[in-house]
């Protein structure tokens, strides 16, 4: 469920539900942490638990879904093959002019020469492992940890559509 959902609690319920629901805290400890009764922890987790349904719902009905062309779809498939055959001079050469790199709050990069000589620190990560998906309706590369098997992503990577000719970036 999106975090986005979750800020449309109330505080009290918000904050039952997670720790709760997400972080696996039992009654009498949310009791302690927030300083209120065992019943007032249950009466907010039911009612945070009804509400974030009836936004999940909401949501889903107000969502467009997203869908993929069939050239995006094998541009993203060509790039999850190549970078899962740790050929990343295929990867580079795939580059556009305008493509960028954006690690939120850690890197940027713009152009081939940037973006592609960031492939160095994805060749030293011989745990990862990729496979197309979606994440709120939008193509995604899912990236899993092979050390660490998980039915669940470690991260994801979103390529956005940039100018007419619909280059892409990853970030």
């Amino acid at each position: 469920m999106a975090l986005s959902l979750f800020i449309k609690l109330a505080p009290l319920q918000r904050s039952c539900v997670i720790l709760k629901d997400v972080l696996g805290y039992s009654l009498i400890e949310i009791s302690e942490l927030l300083d209120t009764s065992v019943s007032a922890i249950k009466a907010a987790l039911h009612r945070g638990r009804t509400r974030l349904r009836e936004l999940a719902d909401s949501t889903a009905e107000d969502r467009i879904p997203l869908t993929i062309e069939a050239g995006e779809a094998e541009l993203l498939a060509n790039y999850i093959d190549r970078f899962n055959a740790r050929d990343f001079d295929a990867l580079r050469a795939m580059l556009a002019d305008d493509v960028r790199l954006d690690l939120i709050g850690w890197a940027k990069g713009r152009g081939p020469t940037q973006v592609g000589n960031y492939y160095h620190r994805y060749s030293q990560m011989f745990n990862w492992r990729f496979t197309k998906g979606f994440v709120e309706d939008r193509p995604a590369i899912l990236v899993f940890d092979t050390d660490h098997p998980s039915i669940q992503p470690t991260r994801f990577l979103h390529p956005h559509r940039m100018g007419r000719r619909s280059n892409r970036s990853y970030s």
